[in-house]
């Protein structure tokens, strides 16, 4: 993709997904209350400066907890508000969250890496260009969401995927990335 950083400008989308990138994947695979909602390092201190670069940014995460019954639509509704309320205390924003609830055996066209929130996403911020937008994951699940829909990605992590346009140890190496 050549230097498509050097492109971003108000015109360009941020998908980003929660867990694994801006908060900490916890071993039993998902947050179901605000005390286990623990953001990465340097997440909140770069979230401001990164959310300005772009005009829609939009979080994406697939929630399978609550197809399986450990987390309910609530639960999950008031993480998501303390989510939101950090961000927006550091100066970042999230203009809306999509989730799928589904479970990784229904093959549902919302569930990562299928596009269904992506289209969600897109009915409701009709400006988005996927040609012009970044995701930013650290699955592969997340990753290849972002290339079926020909969008930018960013791998957030220790280990980069293949398919990654970039891969960065954490937000705040991504900032400095776009920066220089």
């Amino acid at each position: 993709m050549g230097n498509w950083y050097s492109e971003i400008n108000e015109d360009w989308t941020l998908f980003i997904s929660r867990d694994g990138v801006l908060t900490q994947s916890l071993k039993k695979g998902f947050i179901s209350s605000v005390d286990e909602l623990i953001f990465k390092p340097n997440v909140l201190e770069n979230i401001g400066p990164l959310t300005t670069l772009f005009k829609n940014i939009i979080l994406v995460t697939n929630q399978e907890a609550i197809g399986q019954g450990f987390l309910t639509h609530q639960q999950l509704a008031h993480v998501h508000t303390a989510l939101l309320e950090q961000l927006n205390f550091f100066g970042g924003r999230i203009d809306e969250i999509y989730y799928c609830p589904d479970e990784l055996h229904f093959d549902s066209v919302n569930r990562m890496p299928n596009p269904g929130l992506a289209w969600q996403a897109k009915k409701d911020f009709p400006s988005i260009n996927f040609r012009k937008s970044v995701m930013i994951g650290s699955s592969d699940a997340e990753i290849q969401f972002g290339k079926n829909l020909k969008m930018c990605t960013v791998k957030i992590g220790s280990k980069a995927h293949s398919a990654a346009d970039s891969t960065h140890p954490s937000i705040k190496d991504f900032l400095l990335y776009l920066n220089n």
